[in-house]
């Protein structure tokens, strides 16, 4: 059997293709840095392991709080039918933003004290009423993860 030059390319290729791909496996379960660990919890995990975490921490340091479940409490600001926005320790200038895993609590209104159980998304850009853009931390939480106060 002759294997010709194009042959023998294409094998090479297909080994080089192999041990790179062999060199990307996942990293061990205790890895603190596996961002896939919050995605396997139930929404009573995740409040159930919560971290609390203030308004100012959270704004400061929000990808600290990667991948971690926390607890936030503030006031309610303004609602949508799948996020809503809130300030946190009385002050006007620490606005998250609440990304509902479904839809917003029905029974969910403006100026509501609430406690939030979820996972940091980062940093998120939104329009505000005057039209103008603003960027703010971001938290996913399960619609059973809103307590109001």
């Amino acid at each position: 059997m002759k294997i010709d030059q194009k042959g023998i390319i294409g094998i090479i290729g297909i080994l080089v293709l192999v041990v790179a791909i062999s060199g990307c496996g996942s990293s061990s379960e205790d890895d603190p840095y596996d961002k896939n660990k919050t995605l396997l919890m139930t929404d009573e995990e995740i409040k159930a392991n919560a971290t609390p975490v203030g308004g100012e921490d959270f704004q400061r340091n929000t990808q600290k709080y990667a991948d971690t479940p926390i607890k936030l409490t503030g006031i309610v600001m303004q609602i949508d039918t799948t996020h809503f926005l809130m300030y946190m320790d009385d002050n006007p200038d620490y606005i998250v933003y609440v990304n509902m895993m479904g839809v917003t609590p029905q029974n969910l209104l403006e100026d509501d004290k609430v406690n939030v159980y979820g996972v940091p998304e980062g940093k998120v850009k939104y329009e505000t009423v005057s039209g103008t853009e603003n960027i703010v931390p971001s938290i996913e939480v399960w619609t059973d993860n809103v307590e109001i106060i």
